[in-house]
């Protein structure tokens, strides 16, 4: 693969210490081997935004963290972590290196980490009740969200960098991360050179070995049964062979046509102007031949080879025990054909269209009491109780975050109910993308003389406000 085609690495560190001597030396090895990379010191401009940066380095095909305990408490480099987990496949594009400060295999040393964010989290809403208003507090609410966020999934998280064998950092160091640039190098897809195949890793440092005489035997081997097999079959018939059809195979064999999309048009059908592809099928005697395997990506069918590009010069042999088409095969139009097969395993970005008024169940995530002294109005935490479904699609798991805020509380006092008064903003996306909800006060008044309390995990329904196009 040329260089200019290779998907770059990005690193993801925390700046500082140990991390940056690490880093220098990546970059000095990823130089050598020709790899390009790219690196928030060399490649975040002046005045480009840190956010849109973070968020490409997320939806990287391959990242090198370099992991320290100021790493798992930086809000900025947890964040990259934390998009590159939403993007999936994290374990195949991750690349990690763990400095021995880091203490993650107890599941006591991950709570510590938990704890950290636990208690961030805290503070933020300590300093929130401070505050006399909360209807300019955009960023602040950001803020809040990506902390939550953070303290949800940061047991997870190390716990997948636990499972990881991500090698000693001196085993690092002594093989010139070797192991690192050869996984990197089978990502992409790229052959090592004759140096770097094979290393062994002793106590003293990496050693080479070259490739047995013994292994090159073996690989011969392989090619000549592969062969032998390939001739013996090509000469019993057993398997249709590319090229034009003898005038043997058309006592037994169908054409078939193949469009770009796998569907199969029948006998006699033009070819598509894309692929051209006509592939010979075994004809069964005493029924016709239906529900055939479709193509893939590239025309095949499964199980047949494919003829020559062209005009099938043999006739096509029809089923004494079928009828006659009535009427020609439907073509498809040029704009149809020209279309691209979709790629195996990728799924292309949905919309799904939410109406005004959709049902939703919040819960709280906090215990609220009218008698509560904070000051108002301030962010209460809320979350969906139930998933946002689209027939069999999850458009919105169940724990999404919800928006709320206390206006104002009531307390009960000379025979007076408490009351709170609660308005809900909006639902916010694991992409972010935000949900806006009805932002009608709720009015809620306790029973007869008694506070108003909502519990952790009381329900409450609400609605969205008004039409949205959710993309997942």
């Amino acid at each position: 693969m040329s260089q200019d085609k290779m998907h770059p690495i990005y690193i993801s560190h925390a700046w500082g210490g140990d991390s940056d001597i690490i880093v220098e030396q990546l970059v000095r090895r990823l130089e050598q081997e020709k790899l390009p990379y790219i690196l928030d010191t060399r490649d975040l401009n002046y005045k480009q935004s840190i956010k849109h940066f973070m968020l490409q380095l997320g939806k990287a095909d391959s990242v090198i963290l370099v992991i320290s305990n100021k790493y798992l408490k930086s809000e900025f480099c947890m964040f990259e972590l934390v998009q590159i987990y939403k993007n999936e496949n994290l374990h195949d594009r991750i690349f990690p290196i763990v400095l021995e400060e880091v203490k993650i295999s107890k599941s006591s040393d991950r709570l510590e980490f938990v704890k950290y964010w636990e208690d961030q989290l805290e503070e933020l809403h300590s300093k929130l009740r401070e505050l006399h208003s909360l209807s300019y507090l955009d960023g602040i609410t950001e803020d809040l969200n990506l902390y939550t966020e953070i303290r949800n999934n940061i047991a997870k998280l190390t716990g997948i960098l636990r499972d990881i064998n991500t090698l000693n950092i001196r085993i690092h160091k002594e093989s010139d991360f070797m192991p690192l640039i050869g996984a990197i190098r089978q990502r992409m897809g790229i052959l090592p050179s004759e140096e770097q195949r094979e290393p062994v890793l002793t106590g003293s440092g990496p050693v080479r070995k070259r490739i047995r005489s013994s292994h090159y035997l073996f690989a011969l081997m392989i090619i000549a049964l592969g062969l032998w097999a390939w001739f013996i079959i090509s000469r019993t018939g057993s398997t249709p062979t590319t090229g034009k059809l003898s005038q043997s195979d058309t006592s037994r064999t169908s054409a078939i046509q193949v469009n770009p999309h796998g569907v199969d048009a029948g006998a006699g059908s033009k070819q598509s102007s894309d692929t051209g592809f006509q592939v010979a099928e075994p004809l069964q005697t005493g029924h016709m031949v239906t529900n055939r395997k479709p193509a893939d990506h590239r025309g095949n069918l499964s199980g047949h080879a494919i003829a020559e590009p062209g005009k099938v010069e043999s006739p096509v042999v029809q089923n004494a025990f079928s009828k006659p088409e009535a009427s020609e095969p439907e073509v498809k139009s040029s704009t149809e054909l020209s279309k691209p097969a979709p790629m195996p395993g990728r799924r292309e970005p949905l919309t799904a269209h939410i109406p005004k008024g959709t049902l939703l169940y919040v819960q709280s995530r906090e215990y609220l009491s009218s008698e509560d002294e904070a000051k108002n109005p301030r962010v209460v935490r809320f979350a969906l109780s139930e998933p946002l479904m689209s027939g069999k699609e999850q458009l919105l798991p169940a724990g999404t975050p919800v928006q709320a805020v206390i206006k104002s509380a009531r307390p009960s006092q000379f025979k007076r109910t408490g009351s709170i008064e609660l308005v809900f903003s909006f639902v916010e996306a694991p992409d972010g993308q935000r949900i806006p909800l009805e932002s009608n006060d709720l009015q809620l008044v306790g029973e007869r003389d008694q506070p108003m309390e909502i519990p952790v995990g009381r329900t409450i329904r609400i609605k969205t406000s008004k039409s949205y196009d959710l993309k997942y």
